[in-house]
Formats: structure tokens, sequence, C-alpha cells
């Protein structure tokens, strides 16, 4: 009978850990949604002088829409083949994070679908991500000279 207590205490102990665990974060997610947002964000895209239509705008945001869909089968057969690739190079290398890191930032990194800026020329489109890794924090820097 005691065994029988103590499975039960430890079933139920144990579903109130995991019905819990997943509203922690939703807690935070809720606070933030409940601060206003501050004055100087700007959420809609500021309309033309005499309620026309921008029309521009409205052309280069269905070109986005269109070259978007060209574009990502594109960009996500570059990353599920790099992401594979990146972890054959972690095989590979023993373990070695650097390396298999430089790949799956390449790949994985970058841009996922084409902005109006893009199109516009005032951003560029970065088909991969960088190559470089951040240097390791845990590793004090040491000066040759």
């Amino acid at each position: 009978m005691r065994k029988r207590n103590v499975r039960v205490t430890t079933i139920a102990f144990t579903l109130s850990i995991l019905l819990a665990l997943p509203i922690g974060p939703l807690i935070d997610y809720a606070a933030a949604q409940s601060q206003p947002a501050p004055a100087s964000a700007q959420t809609q895209v500021a309309q033309p002088p005499d309620n026309n239509v921008n029309w521009s705008g409205a052309g280069y945001g269905a070109g986005a829409v269109f070259c978007s869909l060209l574009y990502i089968p594109f960009k996500l057969t570059y990353a599920i083949l790099g992401g594979l690739i990146g972890g054959g190079t972690y095989l590979v290398t023993a373990g070695n994070t650097h390396a298999a890191n430089t790949v799956w930032r390449s790949s994985l990194g970058g841009d996922w679908v084409v902005t109006p800026a893009i199109l516009q020329g005032q951003a560029p489109l970065n088909f991969s991500g960088p190559t470089d890794t951040p240097p390791n924090a845990a590793q004090p820097a040491t000066n040759i000279e």
C-alpha cells in the first residue's frame, strides 16, 4: 500500500511540474504584451499626402512577395543541405564546434525573404550568412608580441 502511495505522489508531482513549465515563459510574454508601446514607435507606414495611394510602395510590396516565392525554395534547400553538411563537419572533426558553426552560420544565416527595401536597392540581399564566428568569451585574449 505504501508503494502505491509513493507512486501516486510521484506521478502527481511530475504532472504538476510538467503542467507548470509552459506557464513560466508565458507569464513573461503576457507581461511584455501589457506594456504600452513607446510613442516613438511607429507601427504604420506613413501615408502619402492627400490620401492618395502609394502605388510604388504597393508595387514593391507585390514584387517582394513574388520574388520571395521564387527565392525561399532555393534558400530552404541551401539551409537544409548546409545543416546536414554542418552536422557532418561536426562528426568528421570529432566535435569541433567552431568548424561546424562556420558551416551552419553561412547556410542558416542570411536573408530568408526578399523585402521591398532590397528591391529598391536600399539593402543588400544576403543569400548566405557570415562565415566568421565570434571569439569564445571563455578564453582570455592573449597578446603575442
